[in-house]
């Protein structure tokens, strides 16, 4: 892939979170501030979102990797990257509570696939980024199954993370399952790695600057359930290093 096609990547990426958030905004600004807070909204202080360590950490596998490496040096940390990215659950929950406030039918919840856990076990990452793709689709937001379906790669991802890879002359080679195996080129390796890094840095940047579209003492009011009902209003914490941080109630009507 050439860089003139990562840039177009890039803006690509860029155009369709800020199309989805934007929508789940206008529909439902409670639900989308709730999902763009992500794990515990409102409810935690610094120092508790797990996806930040995954940031750096991808931050510190794409510096090492810079470094004048052997080839297959560079593929290994990238693979070892490229999983972490994809295991990171507060992606998919953001993005699929995203949809769920443009859905408006049942209220986003920060932990989503709930009903999914069997016997106290998360869904596979597979069955998450289907149901997202699922949903997309239906809502007509079909350019996020696109982009999805463009980084995540379920061969890759099982056979790194099962240590069940061969990295050899010009080829990683899949071994998953035993006889499941796959031949892809290094250089088609670098670009699907590559599309994801950028994916994951656009996310925090269309993130970023959702949150800091708000200011302090900001109120989301006038809100009613789909009975018709009274909500309560709901005043923003925002930082102005970082913008909304969390949220309170200013009186005692129901929440959702």
């Amino acid at each position: 892939m050439a860089i003139t096609d990562f840039q177009s990547f890039e803006k690509r990426v860029e155009e369709t979170l800020d199309c989805l958030f934007n929508a789940a905004r206008k529909e439902n600004e409670f639900a989308y501030i709730f999902s763009l807070l992500g794990i515990n909204s409102g409810m935690e202080d610094a120092g508790w979102q797990p996806i930040t360590e995954t940031y750096s950490l991808m931050r510190d596998f794409v510096a090492i990797a810079n470094a004048p490496f052997h080839k297959h040096t560079k593929a290994r940390l990238l693979l070892l990257c490229y999983t972490q990215i994809t295991e990171a659950n507060y992606l998919y929950h953001v993005i699929y509570n995203m949809l769920l406030s443009i859905e408006n039918e049942i209220s986003p919840k920060v932990f989503s696939f709930l009903d999914l856990y069997k016997n106290g076990i998360p869904p596979s990452v597979k069955s998450k980024v289907n149901i997202i793709c699922e949903k997309s689709e239906k809502l007509g937001y079909q350019r996020i199954k696109d982009l999805l379906e463009n980084i995540f790669d379920y061969g890759i991802r099982n056979a790194i993370s099962h240590a069940d890879y061969i990295i050899y002359n010009d080829e990683l080679r899949l071994k998953h399952k035993g006889l499941d195996i796959k031949k892809i080129k290094l250089d088609d390796v670098f670009d699907l790695v590559q599309r994801t890094i950028i994916f994951f840095e656009v996310f925090f940047k269309v993130s970023d600057a959702h949150k800091k579209s708000y200011s302090e003492g900001y109120v989301i009011s006038n809100r009613k359930n789909k009975k018709g009902q009274n909500l309560a209003n709901i005043i923003l914490k925002v930082d102005p290093a970082v913008g909304v941080i969390g949220f309170q109630q200013s009186d005692p009507l129901p929440t959702w």
